[in-house]
Parts: C-alpha cells; sequence; structure tokens
C-alpha cells in the first residue's frame, strides 16, 4: 500500500488555507521538518499529530486516507425529523416557537444511534406533567408543544 500521509497533509493544510511557515508553527515545528512529513522523507509522530488536530486538521484521513465518520445523526435522519415536526405544525395549524420546534424535531431523532438523544425519562424524584396541550409523542419521549401544562415534582 502507498504511504500519502505527506501528500494527505499538505492537502489539509491547504484545506486550511495556512502556508507551510504558518503550519511548522501550529505544530511545533520547524518549516524543514513540515516539507520532510509532506514530501514523506520523515514520518510525523503523535505529539506533531495531537498538535495539529488541535487545529482542525482530520487525523484519521491523515493516516488512514479516510475521512473521520461525523458524530451524530446523519443528514437525511435530521431532514426527516424536520419535516415531520414541520408537517405535524403545519397540519394542526399550530404557533410554535423555535424552541418547541427544536424539541419535537429530537423526538423524532432515533434514540440507538451514537451521540443519540437523551434518554427523556425523568431521574432522580420523577417529574409528572400534566395539561391539555398539543402533546407529541414518539416512541418513549413525550414534548410539549402546547400550552397549560403543570409540572409537578417529587414521587409518583
Amino acid at each position: 500500500m502507498e504511504n500519502n500521509v505527506g501528500a494527505r497533509l499538505r492537502e489539509e493544510r491547504t484545506r486550511l488555507n495556512l502556508s507551510q511557515s504558518a503550519f511548522a508553527d501550529v505544530a511545533g515545528v520547524t518549516k524543514t521538518t513540515q516539507g520532510n512529513y509532506e514530501t514523506n522523507k520523515r514520518s510525523p509522530d503523535s505529539i506533531y499529530l495531537a498538535a495539529i488536530a488541535q487545529h482542525g486538521v482530520d487525523i484519521q484521513y491523515v493516516v488512514t486516507g479516510q475521512r473521520a465518520a461525523h458524530s451524530g445523526f446523519a443528514v437525511d435522519t435530521v431532514k426527516s425529523a424536520v419535516e415531520k415536526a414541520f408537517t405535524m405544525v403545519s397540519a394542526a395549524n399550530m404557533a410554535v416557537t423555535p424552541a418547541q420546534l427544536a424539541a419535537m424535531v429530537v423526538a423524532f431523532l432515533p434514540e440507538t444511534q451514537a451521540g443519540s438523544v437523551d434518554d427523556p425519562t425523568p431521574s432522580g424524584g420523577g417529574h409528572r406533567v400534566q395539561g391539555d396541550g398539543n402533546m407529541v409523542a414518539s416512541g418513549s419521549g413525550i414534548t410539549q408543544v402546547g400550552s397549560r401544562v403543570r409540572i409537578r415534582t417529587g414521587k409518583k
């Protein structure tokens, strides 16, 4: 397998709009050392990689050629959740605040992915929510999007 670490380092430096000298300063090395890394004359060590990671370099990409997966949800998953929330609000002709709409979107996101939605189950003393506002239910999470809600704290 061909070692393209140097080319990927150069690509990341260019992506960040840094000159070789500026990138070397960020990494704590000389311009000559940076040039040696980019031409594969030398291999960077872990201290160098940690330093450039702090400045936005995708270290997984530099080392393996594979971009790091973003934590959280896929764009299509978020898009679907937003569309469901918007459709629900539109169909019910509800006026909601941005925070309420955001809570609805979160309720529609799956709970099983890494970086998933926090468990909506109350902990500690427990909270009971009562009211006659419009409710959105998704899985085990319930999100209030109406008015007149009373929250009682304490044991159930």
